[in-house]
């Protein structure tokens, strides 16, 4: 689910979407901090002797960043339900329904809030594919000149989602099966010492 904003980008006016207000341009340096965090603290578990509370450390300040960032995203662009609409993402590009006839070709600036982590991001995007709906168009749109701070947002909204599928799955469908190895981990090393 996302919050989308889109519109036409031509060349003879402004791009009103990429004139960025002051706590856009906030939001998207704590995301990017955040993602640099991410990165140190995957090569951090790549060092043999890593003090665990460095990365306890690592670790609360990334939720502080996404903290923040939520707070922020929440205060400054209230999310309206009726607004809300399924996408298909990639690290490629989008597809997401819109109101009015596209074309193939057409360019859009798109403003998209992605839950359910609050990543709000400002893109470029080329029409690939457009079909009729019911109540609409469904565009299939490619990303257009990304930096690798955006990449690495999407990949990681990406991952996040693709996690919370496979554990609603297995929440709704799988019976825990407990093998004799998962046994001996139900208990603490305290617990068998007694």
């Amino acid at each position: 689910m996302a919050q989308i904003e889109y519109h036409a980008v031509r060349s003879d006016r402004d791009d009103e979407l990429s004139v960025r207000p002051v706590y856009y341009e906030l939001l998207t340096e704590l995301q990017k901090i955040d993602v640099e965090c991410q990165r140190a603290l995957a090569s951090l578990h790549e060092l043999p002797e890593v003090n665990r509370q460095i990365v306890s450390l690592f670790k609360l300040q990334s939720r502080k960043i996404d903290l923040i960032a939520r707070t922020l995203a929440l205060t400054e662009d209230k999310l309206d339900e009726q607004r809300l609409t399924e996408i298909s993402l990639s690290e490629g590009g989008m597809a997401f329904q819109v109101g009015n006839m596209q074309q193939p070709g057409d360019r859009l600036a798109v403003k998209a809030t992605f839950l359910p982590g609050y990543t709000t991001m400002i893109v470029h995007v080329e029409i690939i594919d457009v079909q009729h709906e019911e109540d609409g168009y469904w565009v299939r749109t490619a990303f257009l000149d990304l930096d690798e701070a955006q990449r690495q947002l999407i990949a990681r909204h990406i991952l996040r989602m693709q996690q919370n599928e496979r554990r609603r799955y297995y929440e709704d469908t799988a019976e825990p099966v407990i093998t004799p190895l998962d046994r001996h981990h139900m208990f603490r090393d305290d617990d068998l010492l007694g």
